[in-house]
């Protein structure tokens, strides 16, 4: 969360507005991302990796995934994340002969929770024009497999682009590939 409490008068108001828009990384997200499920034998490398995996998004600012020993002998697994700030808004402006904007992107990290990436952009610099959507989705169809799409239009023409991925799953992961 962005500290509302450590600013005064209309920032105030605006870190109020902008946690209140924030979504938290969904329980399910963070769930799909763990190398273990409940139930499963202890075992301290799937802890570790899980923990390094949340840690490499970016909308996760921490991650912390440990076992606290039972009384019986059994462990209770504790997996504690914060989320990081994750919209962002560039503005680039040209005060050379009025103000014109030259750059405008709007970015999300973590769309709805849920871990997808959006943004929009328009780039305008003399004669050149850019403008477009890329979308990243960390999950397809609930597996591991990365869908990386963009689209829009240049002084060139349009441009379209998929790409697949499925990332070697940390230190244990035997296959990836790529399609593109």
């Amino acid at each position: 969360d962005l500290r509302a409490s450590e600013a005064s008068g209309a920032a105030r108001g605006f870190y109020r507005l902008a946690n209140a828009l924030h979504m938290k990384t969904r329980e399910s997200f963070i769930r799909s991302e763990l190398l273990f499920r409940e139930g499963d034998c202890y075992d301290a490398l799937l802890l570790s990796e899980s923990g390094r995996i949340l840690r490499s998004y970016p909308f996760i600012a921490r991650a912390d995934v440990f076992a606290v020993v039972q009384p019986d002998g059994s462990r209770h697994v504790v997996v504690d994340t914060q989320d990081e700030w994750t919209t962002r808004v560039d503005l680039g402006v040209n005060v050379d002969a009025g103000v014109h904007v030259e750059t405008l992107s709007l970015t999300e990290d973590d769309l709805a929770g849920r871990g997808i990436g959006a943004t929009l952009f328009y780039h305008q610099r003399q004669e050149r024009k850019d403008a477009g959507v890329r979308l990243d989705f960390p999950r397809v169809l609930g597996t591991r497999t990365n869908a990386l799409m963009s689209a829009g239009r240049t002084r060139v023409g349009t441009f379209r682009a998929v790409a697949f991925t499925y990332p070697f799953v940390g230190e244990l992961g035997h296959l990836a590939w790529r399609q593109t």
